[in-house]
C-alpha cells in the first residue's frame, strides 16, 4: 500500500511537470494570457487505464487541468479546481518561479488530503452556509458578517485568560505572577479596544465586499475548499504576516518614533489576552496591513478570510495571554513563538519582534537576551 502511495505521488509530480511544458492554448489554438496556464487533455484522466486512484480521484470528470500561479482552489470532494488571480502579480510570478512553488505546495496538500477522513460537520455547516446565502446579501455577509465574526471570536478567545485570574491553581502558569491583572487596567484596555474595533477596523472591514467583488472571490458552497487547504492557506498567510510584522514592529521600536506610536501597546509590561489589539490607531493600520497581504495572495473563497481572522486572533491572544499553559496545541506549530516568548518582549522592550514564529529573531539574533533569560529560568526551575 505504501509503495502504491509513493508511486501515486510520483505520478502526480510527473503529470505536473509534463503539463507545465505545454503551451497555453484555447480551444481555437490561440495562446492564452501568460498569467494563466490551461492544459487540455484528450480525455478525462480517470478514463486512462494507467492512471492511479489518487489522480483519478483528484482529476476525474475533467477534460483539462488548470495550474494557477497565485491563487487556486483544490477541492478533492468536488473533483475540480477553480481560481481567481491578480492581473498585476501574475506575470511576475511566471518569471520568478513562485508559481511552481505554490502549485507544488498545493499538490502536496492535495496528496495529504487524499488520506484524511471527511469532515463530520460538513453537512450541518453546508446547511448553515446555504441558509446564510439565501437570507443575506454578499455585502451583508462580507461587512456585518465579518464584524460579528471578529468580535465574537476575539472576546471568546479572551474569555479563558479573563477567567484564569480568578483561579488560584492557574497562577502557577502565569509568567509574571508578581504583576496581576487589575480592573483598572482591563477597563482601560476595553475602552481602547472599542475605539479601535469600531473606528479603525470597521471602516477597513467595510471594504471587504469590494475586495471580494474586485477579485471575483466566490461565496457559494460548491466553491469552498476542504479544510486541509484552508489550514495550509492560513499557514501561508501567517508566514507572510509574521515577516511583515517582524520588520515593521522592529522599526516601530526605533528610539526616534517609539514614544509616538508603539509605546501605547507597551503600557502593560505584563500582557493579558484582551490587550492583544490594544495599540495606537497608527500601529493598528501599520502592523495590520500584514494581515491583508496574505489574503491578497491566497484568498480564493470568503471562508478563508474568516478562517484567517480566527487563526490570527487565536495566535495573538495566546501570545499576549500571560500564561504559559502546558499541552497548548498551538505549540505543535513548527517554530511557534508562544506566550513566554512574547511576554519577554513586553517585559524587556527589546528583542522578540516576531508575531507568530521565531525564525526571524533567530536569524537576526534579536532573541539573544530572551535565550539567556530563558536558560536561567530553566536552571532555577530545575533546582
Amino acid at each position: 500500500m505504501k509503495d502504491r502511495r509513493v508511486s501515486d505521488w510520483l505520478l502526480l509530480r510527473k503529470l505536473k511537470v509534463s503539463l507545465s511544458s505545454v503551451h497555453s492554448l484555447n480551444q481555437s489554438g490561440r495562446r492564452l494570457c501568460p498569467r494563466t496556464s490551461i492544459f487540455f487533455l484528450p480525455q478525462p484522466i480517470s478514463a486512462r487505464p494507467q492512471s492511479s486512484h489518487v489522480v483519478s480521484s483528484c482529476l476525474s470528470q475533467w477534460s483539462y487541468v488548470k495550474f494557477f500561479n497565485i491563487k487556486s482552489v483544490c477541492s478533492a470532494s468536488a473533483g475540480r479546481r477553480r481560481a481567481s488571480h491578480s492581473n498585476s502579480f501574475g506575470a511576475a510570478m511566471e518569471v520568478n518561479g513562485t508559481a511552481n512553488i505554490l502549485s507544488s505546495a498545493y499538490l502536496a496538500v492535495e496528496y495529504v488530503d487524499s488520506f484524511l477522513p471527511g469532515n463530520p460537520l460538513q453537512e450541518p455547516l453546508k446547511h448553515a452556509w446555504n441558509h446564510m446565502l439565501q437570507n443575506y446579501s454578499k455585502f451583508q455577509i462580507a461587512t456585518w458578517g465579518s464584524l460579528i465574526v471578529h468580535e465574537l471570536i476575539y472576546f471568546l478567545f479572551c474569555l479563558p485568560g479573563f477567567i484564569f485570574q480568578f483561579l488560584p491553581f492557574m497562577q502557577k502558569y502565569k509568567i509574571q505572577p508578581d504583576k496581576p491583572e487589575t480592573w483598572e487596567k482591563q477597563w482601560k484596555c476595553f475602552k481602547m479596544l472599542l475605539f479601535n474595533h469600531f473606528c479603525i477596523q470597521l471602516p477597513l472591514i467595510c471594504g471587504t465586499y469590494y475586495f471580494t467583488e474586485f477579485f471575483s472571490i466566490p461565496y457559494d458552497w460548491a466553491s469552498m475548499p476542504r479544510w486541509p487547504f484552508i489550514l495550509a492557506q492560513c499557514f501561508g498567510c501567517a508566514v507572510i504576516e509574521d515577516t511583515w510584522h517582524y520588520f515593521l514592529h522592529r522599526a516601530l521600536h526605533h528610539r526616534r518614533i517609539y514614544k509616538y506610536i508603539h509605546k501605547v501597546h507597551h503600557d502593560f509590561t505584563a500582557p493579558f489576552g484582551m490587550q492583544a489589539e490594544y495599540a495606537h490607531p497608527a500601529e493598528t493600520l501599520i502592523l495590520g496591513a500584514g494581515f491583508f497581504i496574505g489574503i491578497m495572495v491566497f484568498c480564493n473563497h470568503m471562508i478563508l478570510l474568516w478562517a484567517w481572522v480566527a487563526f490570527r486572533l487565536l495566535e495573538t491572544i495566546d501570545v499576549h495571554s500571560g500564561y504559559d499553559i502546558p499541552l497548548n496545541p498551538l505549540h505543535l506549530i513548527p517554530f511557534y513563538a508562544g506566550a513566554r516568548f512574547h511576554d519577554f518582549h513586553h517585559m524587556n522592550f527589546v528583542g522578540n519582534y516576531g508575531s507568530t514564529f521565531t525564525w526571524w529573531d533567530r536569524l537576526f539574533n534579536t532573541d539573544s537576551q530572551f535565550m539567556k533569560h530563558y536558560s536561567q529560568h530553566k536552571a532555577v526551575k530545575s533546582d
